[in-house]
């Protein structure tokens, strides 16, 4: 990841949830990652912005952890949001589910209009959950529809996701990550196993195009059905 101007600060915003049983890799994600964006030799996030969040279990916990930090935001700034947890399409709409309950479903385009609203032009989003490509606003390979148009993404934002709309996202058989976040994870840490870049920075395309190759060609991976989407 390249290097910001000086003025300018890249705040990282890591969320995982209470996913009960069915994800159980998702705390240990969260730590990871928070970790890695962190670091000032790979993510260059601002150490003092959030801690990260871990168990996230409802809409309304979600938002106070997140609105204290959009009234103060700087344009300037760059916001690096992670989560991690269950997505679905539910009437159209691509939504993170935030709790147990149905009332605890945010729709994604919610937090595009907080964005525009708080001045949040500049933003990478990486989403690891079930189908969601929708949220990039790509169609599936099967013709499945827009869930998030992508008229309704601000410029300056960058998405990428785990898995395309019509896919789940899965974790490795141990448990110990989920499958897209362990290899985003160690495309930054290798430095894309030794890959060197144009200019010496890994670029968002970079990571995608990383995991994307090694779906294809791992042994270990392939029987893995999900392909990680990138918007822009």
């Amino acid at each position: 990841m390249s290097n910001l101007e000086e003025s300018q600060q890249r705040i990282a915003f890591v969320v995982g949830t209470d996913s009960g049983d069915k994800l159980v890799a998702g705390n240990r994600d969260v730590t990871h990652v928070y970790s890695l964006l962190t670091d000032p030799q790979l993510g260059m996030c601002k150490i003092k912005g959030p801690k990260p969040f871990v168990g996230c279990n409802s809409k309304q916990e979600f938002t106070d952890w997140l609105y204290p930090l959009l009234v103060d935001w700087k344009s300037k700034d760059q916001f690096i949001f992670y989560f991690t947890g269950h997505g679905e399409i539910v009437r159209g709409q691509y939504c993170l589910r935030l709790g147990h309950s149905d009332i605890d479903i945010y729709p994604f385009d919610n937090l595009m209009n907080d964005f525009q609203i708080w001045g949040v032009i500049r933003a990478i989003l990486i989403l690891d959950t079930c189908y969601s490509g929708a949220a990039a606003g790509t169609k599936g390979d099967e013709g499945s529809f827009l869930a998030v148009h992508k008229e309704k993404i601000p410029k300056g934002i960058a998405i990428v996701t785990s898995s395309r709309a019509i896919e789940t996202s899965k974790e490795l058989p141990d448990g110990s990550s989920s499958v897209f976040t362990h290899l985003f994870c160690q495309a930054i840490e290798t430095g894309l196993d030794g890959k060197p870049t144009l200019d010496g920075h890994i670029a968002v395309d970079d990571v995608v195009t990383y995991i994307a190759d090694k779906l294809e060609s791992d042994e270990e991976l392939k029987d893995f059905h999900q392909r990680p989407v990138y918007s822009q």
